[in-house]
């Protein structure tokens, strides 16, 4: 579908950004930040539900190995940096 020509593409630009504390951040920034710390948050209480003995230790196992592997970035090697250290 073609956009007119001189069409206002306003509200594109508006979504990306949000407005928080009367300035423009992105709003990439603040999901990540708000996951970040649901994350923290979750973490501290599996901990904490673990240290008190909870009947229910396997759940926040569960819980907590799931957040742990959410937070953790995937491993990759790089095949670059390989050839240009296995070369000396």
């Amino acid at each position: 579908m073609d956009s007119p020509v001189g069409s206002d593409t306003s509200h594109v630009t508006s979504v990306s950004h949000w407005r928080l504390f009367g300035e423009k951040v992105p709003r990439s920034e603040i999901v990540y930040f708000a996951q970040l710390f649901m994350c923290v948050a979750l973490i501290i209480t599996c901990v904490v539900m673990l240290a008190l003995h909870d009947p229910n230790r396997e759940y926040w196992m569960v819980v907590l190995s799931s957040l742990v592997g959410y937070i953790m970035p995937s491993p990759r090697l790089d095949k670059e940096k390989i050839k240009t250290h296995s070369v000396h």
